[in-house]
């Protein structure tokens, strides 16, 4: 392998200049013409006949690269200095090649032919050369691109539930007695309640935590009690409803549930739920939970709790109300609110305690975010040089009538044909279409030429990025791809 004594090196056909090749032979470019410099314009103006100057053409088209190294070659020993010299002889006689320059900063190529080469003997071991290629295309090219694409795809779409591996606890009850700016959502169970609640307080400096207690005192011997409407409800689905209460002399108290066909109803119809727990006597607060389905049809529920066989003058306290989904695999009540503490309060505010996190649901704030296609069926092609370049594209089977156009001006190229999927013995059709105007060919299976129904040839103009989108007439996405390949091209 050569290894380079400074740059500008020179690489082609297994030959490089300004190198020592395997042989350690030194191969030094004293000149370069023609590589870093212009291309000449051609010029087919006439002459005006009565005015001056010329008639010019539309388009100014550039001649082709015409590129001469000289140099000197210096070999270990006069055999060496002889089978250097028939290797120079040699350089492209099979025909054009790539010659890869490697430059101070990038590494360019471009595919040339031998118009001339001189060789002068100077010493045993040492000639001087020249060579002198001709470029077809005067555009230099670097690093090879890629990219592909299948046809589009959509995403799944928007997964309102995903949050729930996350958010174990949704409270439905989004307004509890004493949140911050909240109207009192408890109610008297019946007309011998007289409800009333606390105001939400600061009661730890520097934690915002809330005081909730709503209070049924009994005005009328008998049942009293609370309740509130919970809208918001799914049916099939399940859900834990959970409070705190505590009564003056500590009787049985009876969490019930009622679902509502309609949101609103305070009578409602459909399935009962209940739990019957006896109360500490004033003081502690009991915790009181229990988990029931939404029957069909259910959009709401009523959660009651109340006291039976009350005497005028009895207190019966309850806290804010929690109606979870069940998302957690519990029946417990969370956490973030321990009904022991002095004043019941929350530990936090819900929606930022340890068990609640947020609730669940999408976050609309700034806009919504609907995801990313599976697949968007385009590619963006970029050339970073200062000349136009002409990708190579390839279509791979199962694809009816592929094409790919440019989705901002219309452009298309279209094979009206059929592409093959892959079998168990041979593999997908696979149509190969060359857009450079030296070629403009179009091959299946690199073996039969084709023509496109619709050509409408674009380059990738210098300095921009195109998007190439891919599409075909099937009714329904298949597995076919699109690749397309290029290099950023210089002047």
């Amino acid at each position: 392998m050569a290894r380079p004594i400074t740059r500008p090196t020179w690489s082609i056909d297994g030959w490089t200049g300004n190198a020592v090749d395997d042989d350690g032979t030194t191969w030094f470019v004293h000149t370069d013409a023609g590589w870093f410099g212009p291309v000449d314009v051609r010029s087919e103006d006439t002459d005006r006949a009565n005015y001056h100057g010329t008639y010019s053409t539309a388009e100014q088209w550039r001649t082709a690269r015409v590129i001469t190294l000289t140099g000197m070659c210096a070999a270990r020993t006069p055999e060496l200095a002889d089978r250097a010299v028939n290797r120079f002889n040699a350089l492209l006689s099979r025909g054009a090649a790539r010659l890869v320059v490697d430059e101070p900063v990038l590494t360019k190529s471009a595919v040339v032919r031998k118009a001339a080469a001189q060789l002068e003997r100077t010493g045993p071991t040492r000639f001087d050369w020249q060579l002198v290629l001709t470029a077809a295309d005067p555009v230099k090219y670097g690093t090879p691109l890629r990219a592909s694409t299948s046809l589009p795809l959509p995403g799944g779409g928007l997964d309102w539930a995903s949050g729930r591996t996350e958010v174990t606890r949704v409270n439905l009850a989004c307004n509890p007695v004493g949140w911050p700016g909240s109207a009192v959502q408890w109610s008297p169970h019946n007309d011998k309640s007289l409800s009333s609640s606390s105001e939400y307080t600061t009661v730890i400096p520097g934690v915002d935590t809330v005081r909730t207690t709503a209070r049924a005192t009994c005005i009328e011997a008998g049942t009293i009690g609370l309740r509130q409407l919970v809208p918001g409800i799914t049916a099939g689905r399940r859900y834990v409803v959970s409070l705190w209460a505590r009564h003056t002399t500590g009787r049985m108290a009876t969490l019930a549930l009622t679902w509502h066909t309609g949101a609103g109803s305070d009578t409602g119809n459909g399935t009962g739920d209940r739990v019957d727990v006896l109360l500490n006597t004033w003081g502690p607060w009991t915790p009181l939970h229990l988990a029931a389905d939404a029957p069909s049809g259910a959009v709401a529920v009523t959660v009651s709790v109340s006291v039976a066989s009350a005497e005028i003058g009895e207190l019966l306290d309850t806290t804010a109300l929690l109606v979870e989904e069940h998302a957690s695999g519990t029946t417990e009540p969370g956490t973030y609110f321990d009904g022991a503490l002095a004043g019941c309060a929350w530990s936090s505010t819900p929606w930022d305690s340890p068990s609640y996190d947020r609730p669940v649901g999408l976050d609309w704030s700034g806009g919504l975010d609907w995801g990313a296609p599976a697949s968007t069926g385009s590619m963006v092609l970029g050339n970073a040089g200062s000349a136009e370049v002409w990708p190579v594209y390839t279509i791979n089977g199962p694809a009816t009538a592929p094409r790919l156009y440019l989705p901002s001006t219309g452009e298309t190229l279209l094979y009206s044909g059929v592409l093959a999927a892959a079998t168990d013995t041979t593999p997908a059709d696979r149509l190969v279409i060359d857009t450079h105007p030296h070629r403009l060919t179009t091959w299946l299976n690199g073996r039969a030429e084709r023509y496109l129904d619709e050509a409408e040839w674009w380059p990738i103009p210098p300095g921009e990025d195109v998007r190439v989108a891919f599409g075909t007439a099937d009714p329904a996405p298949t597995s076919a791809t699109a690749e397309a390949e290029w290099s950023p091209g210089w002047w």
